[in-house]
């Protein structure tokens, strides 16, 4: 008997998954563009305090740019204007005073579009809300900004260059999803530069390798060393004797953490070309290798003169992202 109640009970856990997944694809593609959140509010409120809480966290400084951009750019819409064309939005958020008297944050993912992000906001009146923006900020934003971060990182995995995951492979035993448009500029002993380039924009990875001697090397100074000392020897601008380093009259914002890949340490700051006139924002990370006591670092670039450039760090980011530092085949004799 149990293992009869065993096989429905698998049966229908794998039915409840698969229906879920064919519920997903049979839902719209999501409308807005990138880094745009829909506020569905009483718009009176959204012009008072309330929504200067709202927007204090969807549209708080990006930090580590050039200058000033909001995190999301906000559609502020009046919450009786909801129908079946904005529930398309890929990122949405509902201010609502809620029945039961009750305050609470609901998220929700892929409701009427794919994919798509959803959080609702509620309280027994307009101050409860507000109060639930003020202690909730960064699960806010960060349910927004990961759920951008999700959708690049996801159209990158299914549409990476193949050669270059070789070449990162057997260069520095590492993964990155880096999608069309990209390819290798420079590689060298122990430095690998990849780009894509328009007329108007340039956004680069660039990867190295150190070997691991101390915890110190997961500084802030001590990273910024290493970045100025690598791109000096291999990043030049088009100007004779124009090279790659970081900028130092702007703060270089820093956070260190293990987030899966192994300890590391995250940089936001400004890059700039010494001996030229360029310059734009960059992201690193990190990490440590402890299998082969090493330490790998990703960083990425964004060039974009007289443009705005969040999205593009965010692409390059996601890029980042995805790093994986893979085991070795071979370990030696048991």
């Amino acid at each position: 008997m149990k293992k009869y109640l065993s096989l429905i009970l698998v049966s229908v856990l794998l039915f409840s998954c698969n229906d879920k997944e064919s519920r997903k694809k049979m839902l719209p593609t999501p409308t807005g563009k990138s880094g745009e959140v829909a506020v569905f509010i009483n718009q009176e409120q959204y012009k008072g305090e309330l929504g200067l809480s709202l927007k204090k966290v969807l549209m708080a400084p990006n930090i580590g740019l050039p200058q000033e951009e909001p995190l999301f750019n906000v559609i502020s819409l009046p919450l009786e204007s909801f129908n079946s064309l904005s529930q398309r939005y890929r990122n949405i958020v509902f201010i609502k005073k809620s029945k039961s008297g009750k305050s609470n944050i609901k998220i929700e993912k892929d409701r009427w579009a794919s994919p798509q992000s959803v959080i609702t906001i509620y309280g027994p009146d307009y101050n409860s809300i507000q109060k639930q923006i003020e202690d909730n900020k960064e699960k806010i934003s960060g349910f927004f900004e990961n759920a951008e971060y999700d959708i690049m990182m996801n159209y990158n995995e299914k549409h990476h260059q193949k050669g270059i995951t070789r070449k990162l492979s057997k260069k520095f035993k590492i993964t990155l999803d880096c999608p069309p448009g990209y390819s290798i500029d420079l590689d060298t002993t122990g430095f690998v530069w990849i780009a894509h380039e328009t007329p108007t924009t340039s956004q680069g990875i660039f990867v190295y390798e150190q070997p691991y001697t101390s915890v110190e090397l997961f500084n802030k100074d001590n990273i910024i060393a290493k970045r100025n000392e690598m791109l000096k020897m291999y990043v030049h601008g088009p100007s004779d004797g124009s090279f790659m380093t970081t900028e130092d009259q702007y703060d270089t914002y820093v956070s260190t953490y293990d987030r899966g890949v192994g300890y590391t340490t995250e940089l936001r700051g400004l890059w700039k070309l010494e001996k030229d006139f360029m310059g734009g924002p960059f992201v690193s990370y990190t990490c440590l290798d402890k299998e082969r006591n090493r330490i790998v670092t990703v960083e990425g670039y964004v060039f974009a003169a007289k443009q705005k450039k969040r999205n593009y760090l965010r692409q390059v980011d996601a890029i980042l992202r995805s790093i994986k530092i893979e085991a070795d085949e071979y370990k030696g004799d048991k």
